[in-house]
């Protein structure tokens, strides 16, 4: 999803503690021309080390998408998984 991204400036604005376990960095993507655009990663403390959970851009969280697509896949076959 961000292949369209390839050469723009990427900047890191800040980061805020969200929960013990879980921070949120806000970074920008910012183009030749147009406006930036804003991508929210969350991200997990797991042994020691950050491991990122889950990246919303313009507001729209992947992994929500990404759970939405799952759930319409598993409804269209019956509500089956395998």
């Amino acid at each position: 999803r961000f292949s369209d991204y390839k050469g723009q400036t990427f900047e890191v604005k800040s980061s805020r503690k969200q929960s013990d376990k879980d921070s949120v960095v806000t970074s920008f993507i910012v183009p030749d021309d147009g406006a930036k655009v804003q991508v929210d990663w969350r991200v997990r403390n797991k042994g020691g080390s950050y491991k990122v959970v889950d990246i919303v851009v313009e507001g729209v969280s992947m992994s929500q998408t990404q759970r939405a697509d799952f759930a319409s896949v598993i409804q269209r076959g019956g509500g089956k998984i395998e």
